[in-house]
């Protein structure tokens, strides 16, 4: 490989996800050949951290972050936080994806705010980046975040859908932010404005 060829990393997969179970070191190897130098792997729940830290033991390229998603929020068992911070004291990771959703599911939003700060805290007690989930609840999110700002250096909300206005406002908080390939369509006018108003150096 060339040394001028570009690098990149990509912030937000979860190859420990079973649709990957029959191709899992192809795509890696796939994307290390197209300049994907790093890869940021996010636990959702539990019962996949482990598979998580395991594909990073595995791979050096991977790096590894884990989280209790918002969406299964409603399935932690009373050690969650504890398991947590086992983890995160023992390897070098992130923690992700964690976040805080009222869009695509049913879990008590209650509860998914109190297992979000949680989260948060710990991660500013180790200093360590976060990667945020967030659908229809951004101005919850600010409101949450802004007590407990800064954030560790590094922290971003992933696949950003807020409005360009609070953009300004997450920044403040030293977040940055990443978009999903829906800013492609040339009709998701309200995704190009936002990525349009967004700070190249605050930009995944």
């Amino acid at each position: 490989m060339s040394k001028d060829f570009c690098k990149y990393i990509d912030v937000h997969l979860h190859l420990q996800d079973g649709q990957f179970d029959d191709d899992r070191e192809q795509v890696i190897t796939a994307a290390a050949g197209a300049g994907v130098e790093f890869m940021f792997c996010c636990g959702s729940r539990q019962s996949d951290w482990q598979g998580v830290i395991d594909l990073a033991a595995r791979h050096k390229q991977i790096i590894p972050f884990i989280g209790l998603h918002p969406w299964f929020v409603d399935n932690i068992t009373p050690f969650w936080l504890s398991d947590l911070r086992k983890i995160v004291k023992s390897i070098g990771c992130g923690i992700g994806e964690i976040g805080l959703d009222r869009l695509l599911t049913k879990a008590d939003f209650g509860l998914q705010k109190e297992v979000f700060v949680e989260q948060v805290l710990l991660a500013k007690e180790f200093d360590k980046p976060v990667s945020i989930h967030c659908l229809n609840a951004y101005g919850h999110l600010k409101d949450i975040l802004e007590p407990l700002s800064p954030l560790p250096q590094g922290s971003f909300i992933h696949s950003y859908s807020g409005s360009p206005e609070m953009i300004a406002e997450f920044i403040k908080l030293r977040l940055k932010f990443s978009y999903n390939a829906k800013i492609t369509d040339k009709n998701n006018r309200r995704y190009r404005v936002a990525l349009a108003a967004t700070p190249l150096e605050s930009l995944l």
